[in-house]
């Protein structure tokens, strides 16, 4: 691949993940950041609250690191999975997976973007 189009797929990854984020953010808002209320302490709760400490941590270095971001975008997924599947008890438990699927694909592309940047460095020296 030249290096149009890394940039484009690297503009793309930006746009997306910060799309994903804000999403994200309003999901959290209004589903488990109100500390007060009476089962937000609860392990489904307690769980939610750590996927986005995870998500937060690999947002953050998105922007400058690439495949580090995609792997714990990766994790973070992986956990999602394992969340929605054992430990959500509530009615809804298949909307994290689904809400996951694109930062999954993202996470992918980041992975990609960021090989791609070790082997230039490489080809580069």
């Amino acid at each position: 691949m030249n290096n149009n189009t890394i940039g484009c797929l690297h503009t793309g990854l930006k746009i997306g993940i910060g799309l994903n984020g804000m999403m994200y953010l309003i999901f959290a808002f209004d589903e488990f950041l109100p500390l007060n209320a009476p089962e937000s302490w609860s392990m489904e709760n307690v769980v939610l609250k750590l996927l986005f400490i995870i998500f937060i941590v690999g947002f953050s270095i998105s922007w400058y690191f690439e495949l580090a971001a995609g792997i714990i975008f990766f994790i973070w997924f992986i956990i999602m999975c394992i969340y929605g599947t054992f430990i959500c008890s509530s009615g809804n438990c298949d909307d994290g997976i689904i809400m996951g699927i694109p930062l999954f694909i993202l996470s992918a592309v980041s992975i990609f973007i960021g090989i791609k940047k070790i082997q230039s460095k490489k080809l580069s020296q």
